[in-house]
Order: structure tokens, then sequence, then C-alpha cells
């Protein structure tokens, strides 16, 4: 894949938006937050998914499913970060998130596998900053459900 960069005035309209959702997340607004990143995406030229931008939105966005519970548009938008930027280095960012995506639709096999998946490519840093669940399924099989 070609990595494409955009244009500084559209480079400044998608990053202002993407910047735009940090107050919409202290408020808890998610709606508003999937909002602006849709719109941030919507700005970015066809082929999208050539553009460094592309893996952030996709990223942002279906972490915000996540927090939603809507595993339906969250394995949407994991799917697709899986074509975004394929040019960067993966440190397990994409498996990661996917793994977390189907843990929350209670695929915890599947999961394991993209778990472990990102663990091996990540040096086991892909579980820092998370919630504890993930690494106490991974490592210990503990799923509270």
């Amino acid at each position: 894949m070609e990595e494409l960069v955009l244009n500084e005035r559209l480079s400044k309209a998608i990053h202002d938006l993407m910047r735009s959702t940090n107050q919409y997340y202290e408020q808890k607004n998610y709606d508003k937050i999937l909002a602006t990143l849709k719109q941030a995406w919507y700005l970015l030229p066809l082929p999208k998914e050539n553009y460094d931008e592309s893996f952030h939105l996709a990223e942002a966005i279906c972490e915000v499913y996540i927090m939603l519970n809507n595993f339906e548009e969250a394995v949407l938008w994991s799917n697709q970060l899986f074509k975004c930027a394929t040019f960067r280095i993966d440190s397990g960012e994409r498996y990661f998130l996917a793994a977390k995506v189907l843990f929350g639709m209670k695929d915890y096999e599947r999961a394991r596998k993209y778990f472990s998946a990102a663990n091996e490519m990540s040096d086991g840093r892909c579980f820092e900053d998370e919630d504890r669940k993930y690494v106490n399924f991974f490592r210990k099989g503990i799923t509270n459900d």
C-alpha cells in the first residue's frame, strides 16, 4: 500500500476534529464523539486506507463502539482497521483491538488468539494502560461472566 499525505488544509481540518473530541469524552457524549470522528473519516480522500489518519480514526471509532457495547459496529471498524495504513509498523494494536471486540462478543477462543498475537507483536506492552480484565483473561482465563 502506498502511503499518501494529506494537504496541509485538509490535515488541519481532520486533526482539529479529532482533537475536538476530547471535550466530548469529558462529558461522556459518545454520540457526539462518533459523529465528529465519522465527519473526519468522511473528509479523508479515497483511498482512505492509504492515509495514516485512517488508522487513528478507525481505531478511535472502534474504541467508542466498544465503550458503548455496540459490538456489531465495533467489529466492522475493527475489520476496517486491518485495512488502514498497512505501511505502519505493526506492534499488535490491530490485533489487540480485535481481541477486545471478540472478548466483548464473548468469543473467547478467538479473543485469546488475537490477544496472543498482540502480546507477541508488542512484547507484552499491549496490556499496559488497558482494563485489567483483558490481561486477567489472557493470563488466567478469567472472564467475569
